[in-house]
């Protein structure tokens, strides 16, 4: 395994599933490479594991994702200023929430995109193990993982989540699509969710219906409008052309490149202006509509996981940004 680092310079900060100790998750089987670490205790992977201690504070946040998602999470990273530092409270307070922190984008091109694992997810499964193994190991030192990718989210989470609880591994591992659709399934009235799709392979293929089960879930792909500020009328149409019915109560943002911002001045034209299609649409987004970003959930549910945990560094400094070329 070769790897390259590279220092982000200051001017680019201008610019969940948790994992605890406990015992294993059981009824259901994990794939063989974790089974294989599990039955050799004297492997070098237990031994990395096991040698983690809990309340680990010293170490770097590791973000596993394809490269453009990473690149883009290390950056909200960096900039994040969504919480009051002193009380946690949600207000920006002039001061980087991630103060002090060293945040590390690990890049792997060999195997992206994840996409191409659709027909093989036993294999995206031990790729998604693998890359936390590559972040918890010394070139890394992670304390806490960052799993933005809602592929492996939903085909390697399970996975990985045995491996730590089985290993005694008790550090945050953030899975922010997760996290959005534990919420939705904790509220008394979830309503309806639509989801802007990162690639055109993932729309309807089910993965996102299956991150939100039990909720009404539908994906969309939206590439083609990005840069004209339509995403979220081409998102509306498909839901209408799907035959779904029912207003959507809430827009969950996966695509990076679309800004929660633009969406939210989407949909309050459609709801505004009067014209024969916006009289259309409009009925297709429920009086509580809301917008939620993956890529800022990341970096909220790592702040509050940190916080729970205290596990914060607590120096004031500029959070520092590297970014690790993996290659097997």
């Amino acid at each position: 395994m070769g790897i390259r680092l590279r220092l982000l310079s200051l001017a680019a900060l201008a610019a969940a599933l948790v994992s605890c100790a406990g015992p294993a998750p059981s009824g259901r089987p994990t794939i063989p490479y974790v089974e294989k670490i599990l039955a050799d205790k004297a492997c070098p992977e237990y031994v990395l594991l096991s040698s983690i201690p809990a309340g680990k504070k010293e170490g770097r946040i590791a973000i596993i994702d394809s490269p453009d998602r990473s690149a883009a999470l290390l950056e909200e990273f960096l900039g994040s200023d969504h919480f009051d530092n002193i009380d946690g409270s949600a207000a920006p307070d002039r001061l980087p929430d991630f103060a002090g922190e060293t945040i590390v984008s690990l890049l792997d091109e060999h195997n992206t995109p994840f996409t191409n694992f659709l027909g093989n997810t036993e294999t995206l499964r031990e790729v998604t193990v693998r890359e936390a193994l590559k972040a918890f190991g010394p070139d890394v030192d992670a304390k806490a993982l960052v799993l933005s990718s809602s592929l492996m989210a939903q085909f390697g989470g399970f996975d990985l989540d045995t491996l730590l609880r089985s290993t005694g591994v008790a550090v945050p591992v953030v899975l922010p699509i997760v996290s959005i659709a534990d919420r939705c399934r904790a509220a008394s009235a979830p309503g309806k969710v639509a989801v802007f799709a990162e690639v055109e392979g993932m729309a309807g293929a089910g993965v996102y219906e299956a991150l939100f089960a039990g909720v009404d879930c539908f994906s969309g792909f939206v590439a083609d409008t990005v840069e004209t500020g339509a995403a979220l009328r081409a998102l509306l149409r498909a839901y209408r052309a799907s035959g779904a019915t029912g207003a959507i109560s809430l827009f969950c943002i996966d695509d990076f490149r679309l800004s929660p911002d633009d969406i939210r001045a989407q949909a309050r034209e459609i709801i505004e202006v009067e014209s024969e299609e916006n009289l259309q649409l409009r009925q297709l987004i429920a009086r509580d509509w809301r917008v939620v970003d993956v890529l800022q959930e990341a970096s909220e549910a790592c702040y509050r996981e940190f916080r729970k945990r205290n596990v914060f560094t607590h120096d004031i400094a500029y959070p520092k940004g590297l970014t690790l070329n993996v290659q097997d």
